[in-house]
């Protein structure tokens, strides 16, 4: 199999096992947790996604992440690239309040004093009841929704609240100029072909940031689409120090 072939397997194995690990993504037990003082498990998978951010960029959230795998799904059912990325901000506008309940929450409870990865699950299981399920399908509806008529990955871009964690990963770790995972060009060896903007799964204008010179985006989860894609080997993967995110 093909390199894409084998991410978007993974991604529907994880995406396959999400009920059971349903809580582990859920932002509302990050804010339960921290108003009863315990640091959950949704809490720890943040974090991890936010060092992440330093070393391998969004590589997570184009090759481990859950609701990714819907997206993917979905795309072979309406793969049309996002019209803008204008509004692709909206995201944080989820974000941010929610970071901002879990803060004052667990400044109410005095920090986090516990750390419970399984709270709330029944041996481990996260959707085990008529209410786990109602909430597993209540995400997936949202997904669903902003997907099919917006488009490629549309909720990544419009309503997801873990990409950000990625995202802050990689500001920081551009600001600090330390290296990390990449895409290199070749901007000589482009000729313009387009095919590169045609596989992003994010709708980048991937051929316009060659030949920039400066291919580098914070919404680019690095998932090597452009780097398959192209038959001319202007695009690689490569580990090191990045320009600076524009």
């Amino acid at each position: 199999m093909s390199r894409q072939q084998w991410r978007k397997l993974i991604l529907f194995s994880i995406f396959l096992a999400m009920p059971p690990l349903f809580f582990w993504y859920s932002p509302w037990h990050l804010w339960i947790g921290a108003r009863q003082g315990i640091l959950c498990g949704s809490g720890l998978l943040f974090a991890v996604m936010f060092l992440s951010g330093l070393f391998l960029g969004r590589a997570y959230c184009g090759w481990a992440c859950s609701p990714a795998g819907i997206q993917e799904a979905w795309c072979m059912v309406q793969d049309k690239r996002l019209a803008s990325q204008r509004f692709t901000w909206t995201k944080w506008l989820v974000w941010l309040p929610w970071m901002a309940a879990v803060a004052v929450a667990a400044l109410q409870a005095r920090g986090f004093q516990e750390v419970m990865p399984l709270m709330d699950m029944d041996e481990g299981l996260s959707v085990t009841d008529s209410h786990g399920y109602t909430c597993y399908y209540s995400v997936l509806f949202i997904i669903s929704a902003l997907c099919l008529p917006l488009g490629r990955r549309a909720f990544c871009h419009h309503f997801c609240w873990m990409g950000p964690f990625c995202t802050l990963g990689t500001w920081v770790q551009g600001a600090l100029r330390t290296p990390s995972l990449r895409l290199r060009a070749d901007r000589d060896l482009c000729d313009g072909c387009g095919e590169c903007d045609a596989a992003c799964p994010m709708s980048l204008e991937v051929a316009a940031l060659v030949k920039s010179r400066r291919l580098r985006h914070t919404d680019c989860v690095l998932c090597g689409s452009c780097v398959d894609a192209c038959s001319r080997r202007a695009i690689a993967f490569g580990f090191g120090r990045p320009d600076p995110v524009g």
